[in-house]
């Protein structure tokens, strides 16, 4: 049927379309027309501070490769980097469901400040906060279990970009007593020659949750050509994704 088909359609699901093609294309309830070839990533695990990387050729004909790396940077507190690298320019909308138990209140920090979404749940309650593009919040479908139909909440971020584009999400959650969280883009740069690297080259992630403060820095391209280090927010540390905090500023490395 016509709802099987869109329940099955990537934008159904928590990731990124590219000019507003699905990635994937349904035939009936069980079949595929097209599928993206999907690519396995690096991960390591480190306690609490882990990473997992994957990303997937559904968009090659539009000359895009899309990726994703999924940083757990403490116990209820993760990071989402988006990077689609390629050239042109395109539109990019990354959703969002939440669930429908609970209710999602779209907010803004301010003109300059991240998208944010306030989700209470009947025991829990989270916040998210997209660091790049528009956000919309609409009521969408979901089907929890097989032939149940019903609605939730559903947040679109919205961002235009030529080149290399990338959306950063910071997903935090807590018990039923609340929590304090914020974050915002910085700019990295190298620590023996003081250069600043662009935004397609490297990014970092500063949060700040019940007062303590990490910042994740991702290097987009292949820059360790030399014995350097890399540094943001008064850190400094050597590797690819690295999350550094106040407990452990010398950072610890999840990919070389």
């Amino acid at each position: 049927s016509a709802v099987r088909k869109r329940l099955k359609l990537p934008s159904a699901h928590n990731t990124v379309c590219v000019d507003g093609e699905e990635f994937c294309e349904c035939i009936d309830s069980w079949g595929y027309h097209r599928m993206a070839y999907p690519l396995k990533g690096e991960y390591c695990f480190k306690g609490q501070v882990n990473l997992a990387m994957g990303a997937h050729l559904g968009y090659m004909d539009r000359g895009i490769l899309a990726s994703r790396r999924v940083v757990t940077v403490a116990e209820g507190l993760i990071v989402l980097a988006d990077v689609f690298y390629g050239t042109g320019s395109h539109s990019y909308d990354g959703y969002f469901h939440f669930g429908h138990k609970g209710k999602a209140v779209l907010s803004a920090d301010g003109l300059s400040g991240p998208v944010r979404v306030h989700y209470q749940g009947e025991r829990a309650q989270a916040q998210l906060l997209a660091l790049k593009g528009t956000g919309t919040l609409y009521e969408a479908e979901c089907s929890p279990e097989y032939n149940l139909l019903l609605e939730c909440s559903c947040l679109k971020v919205h961002l235009e970009k030529e080149g290399q584009a990338s959306f950063f999400t910071v997903i935090s959650t807590a018990g039923p007593e609340g929590q304090e969280v914020s974050a915002e883009l910085l700019s990295v740069s190298r620590v023996r020659s003081g250069k600043f690297l662009g935004p397609e080259e490297a990014e970092a992630v500063r949060i700040i949750k019940d007062k303590k403060e990490y910042v994740v820095i991702f290097c987009h391209q292949e820059l360790i050509s030399e014995v350097d280090y890399f540094t943001a927010g008064g850190y400094a540390s050597y590797g690819k994704t690295i999350v550094c905090s106040e407990e452990c500023p010398e950072g610890i490395c999840l990919q070389y």
